[in-house]
Parts: C-alpha cells; sequence; structure tokens
C-alpha cells in the first residue's frame, strides 16, 4: 500500500503499539478463539437442550470449530482482494473493509461522525451466513439428524451470539467517540 494514503501519526502510532504491547495480542488469540468456540458450541447446546433433544456437547464443539473454516476463507478472501482487486486505499477503508459485507455496499466516508457503526456494518457479511450454513450441514452429519432440524437449532442460538457480540462494539464504539 501506499504509504500516502496513510497518515503519518497514525501509522506511527500503530507501529509504537506493536512494538510494545501487540505481542498480548498474538498470544491472547488462542484462548479468545476458545472462548468463542465454548461460547457458541454452549450456545447450540442449550438450544438443543430447550428442544428437548440431547446431543454431544463434544461433537457439537467439533462441528463448531470444523466450521471455522469459513472465516479463514473469508480473511483469505479479504487479503486477496486488498492486494489486487481493490487499488484506491486508504486508512479507513482498509480498517472498514471486509468482502460481501455492507460495508462494501455503501460509502462509508459519511460516517466519520459514526465511526461505532463500521464495526456492525462490517460483520454483517454474506460468511457469517455461511458460517450457519455449513455448521448446520456439519452437524447434520455429526447427529445424523434432518438439516432443518440443525438449522432451528443453529440459527437462533448463534443470532443472538452475534447481535450480543455486534452490540457490545457497538456500545464500546459509542463510549469511545
Amino acid at each position: 500500500m501506499k504509504r500516502e494514503y496513510f497518515p503519518t501519526p497514525l501509522m506511527e502510532s500503530i507501529r509504537d503499539f506493536n512494538k510494545g504491547l501487540g505481542w498480548v495480542f498474538d498470544l491472547f488469540m488462542p484462548i479468545i478463539l476458545l472462548v468463542k468456540f465454548f461460547l457458541i458450541a454452549a450456545a447450540i447446546y442449550i438450544t438443543s437442550y430447550l428442544h428437548d433433544t440431547s446431543f454431544s456437547f463434544g461433537k457439537i464443539l467439533k462441528g463448531v470449530i470444523l466450521a471455522e473454516v469459513v472465516f479463514i476463507l473469508g480473511a483469505a478472501v479479504r487479503i486477496i482482494w486488498i492486494g489486487w482487486v481493490m487499488t484506491e486505499m486508504n486508512m479507513i477503508r482498509y480498517l472498514s473493509f471486509y468482502p460481501l459485507s455492507l460495508t462494501g455496499l455503501m460509502d462509508i466516508t459519511f460516517l466519520n461522525q459514526y465511526a461505532w457503526l463500521i464495526s456492525p456494518l462490517k460483520n454483517i457479511n454474506f460468511f457469517q451466513l455461511a458460517y450457519m450454513m455449513v455448521l448446520s450441514y456439519i452437524l447434520t452429519f455429526l447427529f445424523h439428524k434432518r438439516f432443518t432440524t440443525m438449522v432451528k437449532l443453529v440459527v437462533p442460538s448463534y443470532v443472538v451470539l452475534f447481535i450480543l457480540y455486534v452490540g457490545g462494539f457497538m456500545f464500546l464504539g459509542i463510549i469511545n467517540s
């Protein structure tokens, strides 16, 4: 990326942060992912319990981890898209871009005063929907149930967690703005 697209003070602050405490995020990333996997699996397990069906928590967790491939594909598409498709790049577009998301459908430069909206618009994307469908399919295969049954378990539990996640980031964005 060209240096002129990024303000120098911002780049210096990012560089200084990465030299200082940036390694802490790398250290805790596996723990954060494990918490994410356990929360999603627990939500699906509780939803299945409320539907009077009993599924193994271990198998649900295995399905959640296997379905994570969708987000790895999303990250790969983002890297390819930024590298070869998006030729005009600046820091705002870079930080707010995620392929096939709501931020890609609109011009986000008008959101300067509403920066807290960028994260939810970025997180509402095709890969979230694909994750729910792939997870439902994997659980269908693991438990030998109908696909529609698994969709009825996965979608409500995942959507509730997703709304809490996005709402939490919106709340933090509003507080910090």
